[in-house]
């Protein structure tokens, strides 16, 4: 799937799936230049901040998110 938001081409086929919520229907992906994407069940695709991937990655897959921004700071 492919969407072009402002002036930027979103392609799931060209980008890395990160995270999909079967129970939202919701996939989370990252570009090659490291933007996020989602794309809904509906089949629109949306950008993301680099925080909310942060967020949902830290809830629900602690290993994608050390791959990704490192370990996290200790207590």
């Amino acid at each position: 799937m492919k969407k072009l938001i402002n002036g930027l081409l979103y392609d799931t086929e060209k980008s890395e799936l990160l995270y999909q919520d079967n129970d939202m229907r919701r996939s989370y992906y990252m570009t090659k230049k490291k933007r996020y994407f989602i794309l809904y069940r509906t089949g629109e695709i949306g950008p993301i901040s680099e925080q909310r991937i942060m967020d949902i990655l830290i809830m629900y897959d602690y290993d994608k998110y050390v791959e990704l921004f490192g370990n996290p700071e200790e207590a």
